[in-house]
């Protein structure tokens, strides 16, 4: 989850409480880090307006770290595997969804992984709306389904096949020098296939 701008550029502020904003040297972060993708979907890609998330895109894209957001889906191999992955911002347009799920079916993706970026800032549970949506996505067969947004980390839960992380916290926020709660956790999922089939998750 890259939660904020990355430009150069003199950008005007959207109003609003927090704008996060940094310069596109950054990506060196994600790819020290062995990053290879991110998602903008979330609620500071675009404190800079428009400008600040092509300036981000472009960024990204000359560091060669695939993104994804609502309208943006992408594909990682491995192996001869495919992965999808998929995003949502404050809740989960389930058409849409449904759309972009077959798309990446048709591309022979083995698995999808959504992210979902939701919940109450703070709340040590997830809210009913986080887990109804992870309800449907893992009655869509997701694989996996990452969560963040709170700020704090929540829970972990399988569905049938489908393990979801509610929240992993904040990994490296340089929003608020003293945050709340600093408990985060780096998420390690093994998907298992057999014969290109997606065979467990966990």
């Amino acid at each position: 989850n890259l939660e904020g701008v990355l430009s150069d550029a003199p950008l005007k502020k959207v109003k609003k409480q927090f704008n996060f904003l940094g310069p596109t040297d950054y990506t060196q972060i994600l790819t020290l880090g062995s990053v290879e993708c991110v998602t903008l979907a979330n609620n500071h890609a675009m404190d800079y307006g428009s400008a600040g998330k092509q300036d981000t895109l472009t960024a990204l894209e000359e560091a060669k770290i695939a993104s994804v957001d609502e309208d943006t889906l992408c594909v990682l191999e491995k192996d001869g595997i495919r992965i999808g992955i998929t995003a949502s911002v404050m809740g989960l347009n389930q058409q849409r969804f449904l759309q972009q799920a077959q798309v990446l079916r048709n591309l022979g993706c083995a698995a999808i992984v959504h992210v979902m970026h939701m919940g109450q800032e703070y709340a040590q549970k997830p809210t009913a709306g986080q887990t109804r949506t992870a309800r449907f996505l893992a009655q869509q067969g997701v694989a996996l389904v990452v969560g963040h947004h709170p700020h704090v980390a929540q829970g972990l839960e399988q569905m049938e096949n489908t393990l979801v992380a509610y929240s992993l916290g904040n990994c490296v926020f340089g929003g608020n020098t003293d945050p709340k709660d600093t408990d985060a956790y780096v998420l390690r999922a093994t998907l298992r296939f057999s014969e290109g089939v997606l065979r467990e998750t966990h």
